[in-house]
């Protein structure tokens, strides 16, 4: 009799395994659209917990500023508490990444680590560990771009992002790659074990209504038990021979790929797990879309603000650029009767869902401001930080250092230079300058700082550091240096940089970071080239890089420092300033 069972089974497996079910076709088929129209909506389904956590410890929460925030979350935890956790298994793509790891990883044959029970149960608790940690950075308003394996996958999840490929060496990108390899060999491994954002799913879905049942016709094959790709152990949850069970593990991901390789049918779902799968998924991507179009004040961050006065603006139409997330953001800005009266954004590259968020948020800020002292939007800070200096770029404003143009790399100006040093050309206005009327009626404008912070007073001659810095009045060249290893520390953006200096022979021969808190794809850009000068030319008087102009302050002040040398870091004037010695 239970030969004659198994060989029903086997052939029944053979018929599944031969064809891809609807309710398998349904799901890859949102899983793949997930991917290629919004890749990001992990990190905006994180973000929006960010800013409403942020928001209401500072203070800021308000109904009308919460819109897309809380429509993102709107659609998504009503439903994951009712019916489960639809979002990782239809929608999510950074699971369907680490999904897809694990099919190629059984074509290759290769071997799956085999996790005992009681590690399985320990590891399972490090994702409310990872989602601890998180609330405690963003309490105290910490940035982890640098660290962030889910930006790096947002960055790659488009061919756009593949020009550029320093993102992938990068503290963020080392962790990605881990992340897929580690796929290879424990399907969603990441989901299972470290994934903040299904921490928070798996304590929400413990309730839920909608479950996988058993009717007590198992074989006790264990094919469903292998097949769960969370490493859910199905049929002893489904109660096994035993009628009446339901899987209730909140690991569940409502993928039902157990239904289908249970040959025995002793698992079943009601209603059809194709409808309600495809309800869900409709449903979350459905509000999550209006979210994003309709809503025109989503939630603020509390940090990151610019530091800029404001003031009266010379009519005119003006043109201005800077970098998002993915590319340059053009934005045109009309003023009419000494006011900002229209911002309009001409060219994007960035993903809409993140853009679209920034856009309808910061532009109207801006506009009720008058000024581009404006807060980032949680969820979009790159795009929302575009748009700013855009802004900023067209009316000829230099941004303060509490929001550095270093946030934005390859800022370009549109036509001559301004008397002032101010980049851009107006339409209509002034040509150059910054574009604010300062107290006597004449332009206003602001000097720009050599990268030891001595100020440069010429005239237009100084947008030398248009591009790069300009070199130091002072000798900063390496002298006297005594073989050895060195340590120093330095202010970069949002912290201090750590750096490990090597001499031979009384030259400078290696420079290690040892240790950051600069954004990645910042940092990366200032140490290739950076260290690279200073070796070159066995001294700090060298120029900082465009775009990256505060990390690269932080280096040449952590090599300073080790070295024992005076150095003045244009960032202390934010930070404070620091002296070194060598040891």
């Amino acid at each position: 009799m239970e030969t004659r069972q198994l060989a029903i089974l086997n052939k029944k497996e053979k018929t599944l395994l031969g064809s891809l079910s609807l309710t398998q076709a349904i799901r890859h088929a949102f899983q793949i659209a997930g991917f290629l129209l919004m890749p990001g909506l992990f990190i905006l389904a994180l973000g929006s917990f960010k800013g409403l956590w942020q928001a209401v410890l500072g203070g800021q929460f308000t109904w009308t500023a919460m819109g897309a925030p809380l429509l993102t979350l709107l659609a998504i935890l009503p439903i994951t508490a009712l019916w489960g956790r639809f979002f990782c298994g239809y929608l999510c793509a950074f699971g369907g990444m680490q999904e897809l790891a694990g099919f190629i990883g059984k074509k290759l044959g290769i071997t799956g680590l085999k996790i005992t029970p009681q590690a399985d149960r320990i590891m399972r608790k490090c994702k409310y560990g990872v989602l601890a940690v998180l609330f405690v950075l963003w309490t105290f308003s910490i940035s982890y771009d640098f660290v962030s394996p889910w930006s790096v996958f947002g960055q790659y999840a488009s061919y756009k992002g593949w020009s550029d490929l320093t993102g992938w060496i990068s503290v963020g990108g080392q962790f990605l790659i881990a992340i897929i390899l580690f796929s290879l060999f424990v399907e969603r491994g990441f989901c299972r074990y470290l994934c903040p954002l299904g921490g928070i799913f798996s304590l929400i879905s413990r309730g839920r209504l909608f479950r996988v049942k058993g009717n007590g016709k198992c074989v006790g094959c264990g094919q469903c038990d292998a097949e769960c790709p969370m490493g859910v152990h199905v049929s002893r949850e489904a109660g096994g021979a035993i009628p009446g069970g339901s899987v209730n593990s909140s690991e569940c991901i409502d993928c039902f790929r157990c239904t289908e390789k249970c040959g025995a049918r002793a698992l079943y779902t009601s209603p059809r797990e194709a409808v309600a799968g495809s309800a869900a998924a409709l449903a979350i991507t459905g509000v999550y879309q209006i979210g994003a179009i309709t809503v025109d004040s989503p939630i603020m961050s509390v940090s990151g603000n610019t530091a800029v006065t404001q003031g009266q603006y010379i009519d005119g139409a003006y043109e201005g650029s800077a970098q998002g997330y993915r590319g340059e953001i053009k934005v045109r800005v009309r003023v009419s009767g000494g006011q900002i009266a229209s911002i309009d954004v001409e060219r994007y590259s960035d993903d809409e869902q993140f853009f679209s968020r920034a856009k309808n948020t910061v532009i109207n800020e801006i506009l009720s401001a008058q000024s581009t002292d404006v807060s980032t939007v949680s969820g979009a800070t790159f795009s929302s930080r575009g748009i700013i200096q855009a802004v900023a770029n067209a009316l000829g404003i230099t941004l303060g250092q509490s929001d550095s143009t270093e946030a934005l790399p390859h800022q370009h100006g549109f036509g001559g230079e301004g008397e002032n040093g101010g980049r851009g050309h107006g339409f209509g206005g002034e040509n150059g300058g910054e574009r604010r009327k300062s107290d006597d009626g004449e332009n206003g404008g602001h000097k720009k700082r050599r990268h030891n912070g001595s100020n440069n007073d010429g005239d237009s001659s100084s947008d030398r550091n248009s591009d790069r810095s300009t070199e130091s009045s002072i000798s900063l060249d390496f002298s006297d240096l005594k073989d050895g290893t060195y340590s120093g520390t330095g202010q970069g953006r949002n912290g201090s940089i750590e750096v490990t200096v090597k001499v031979k022979k009384g030259k400078v021969t290696s420079i290690t970071i040892e240790s950051s808190r600069e954004d990645s794809q910042y940092m990366n850009r200032a140490k290739d080239t950076v260290i690279g000068e200073i070796i070159d030319a066995q001294s700090l008087n060298v120029k900082t890089i465009s775009g990256a102009t505060m990390s690269s302050n932080g280096i040449l002040e952590a090599v300073a420092n080790a070295l024992g040398m005076e150095y003045t870091n244009a960032n202390s004037s934010m930070h404070g300033g620091r002296g070194g010695h060598r040891g």
